[in-house]
């Protein structure tokens, strides 16, 4: 047992994200870097221009189609980016929510 002392406790458990997962999400943003440009995704989007995209990604998966024919990457890690950039985007792009909004009494 470790006698030193780290004051870590509150903070997000990193460890417990899946390597796999990481890492096949990062593949996807490898692919965006090299069509688009490294970072090209932080500038932001129409939020629902990516909620689009991840709802393709995941029917597509739904109906049997594991890889996405574009990048040979798996759906999942599409639509995993695809979720990333909206929780990104929520906090460093309000202003392109573009969400319908539904009126409540």
């Amino acid at each position: 047992m470790s006698s030193g002392k780290k004051f870590d406790s509150g903070k997000a458990p990193v460890s417990l994200i899946s390597s796999e997962a990481l890492l096949q999400e990062a593949s996807v943003l490898a692919m965006g870097r090299d069509k688009y440009g490294a970072h090209n995704w932080r500038g932001g989007l129409e939020w629902t221009r990516v909620c689009d995209a991840l709802l393709r990604h995941v029917l597509a998966w739904k109906d049997g189609e594991d890889l996405d024919p574009e990048s040979g990457l798996s759906h999942i890690a599409h639509a995993r980016a695809c979720t990333g950039f909206i929780l990104e985007y929520i906090k460093t792009h309000p202003e392109l929510d573009n969400r319908y909004k539904k009126v409540t009494n």
